[in-house]
């Protein structure tokens, strides 16, 4: 009964669509194990994300609060934070197999939709590394 709520919980569409073309890759490139893959890459990019938002949340906006800078991050705090967001990732992507239900959400693409997934997820994959350039270059301090 507790656990019921778990089957419920879905990611956002646009992270399904990110999850389904990683598996497309992985399942070109020979992997068994797609959809574990998958969700790995799931979980580093909602790592960057959360970065991005906390980075922008502590130096943008709020400049009194203390400063957090990528520069004060150890290496256990990258382990600890991946290893929730794996954690996120399994539960949104693997659990009681919602991957195969993402496969089937997308798996009737026509050609051209096809086509423009794969210049979105580029455009976006280009905007991010922009952004986390633009982050550090504008909101850190001299």
């Amino acid at each position: 009964m507790m656990m019921e709520w778990l089957k419920k919980v879905r990611a956002p569409k646009f992270y399904r669509y990110w999850f389904y073309r990683q598996y497309m890759l992985s399942k070109s490139l020979g992997d068994d194990d797609s959809n574990y893959s998958s969700a790995i890459g799931s979980s580093f990019i909602f790592l960057a994300h959360f970065l991005i938002l906390m980075h922008i949340t502590l130096n943008g906006i709020n400049k009194g609060f203390s400063r957090f800078s990528f520069l004060n991050l150890r290496s256990y705090h990258i382990v600890l934070l991946l290893g929730f967001f794996l954690l996120i990732s399994y539960l949104v992507f693997i659990y009681q197999g919602k991957w195969e239900a993402i496969l089937k959400e997308f798996e009737g693409e026509s050609r051209n939709e096809k086509k423009w997934g794969h210049v979105f997820v580029v455009m976006y994959i280009l905007a991010s590394v922009l952004g986390h350039f633009i982050i550090l270059f504008w909101f850190t301090e001299p």
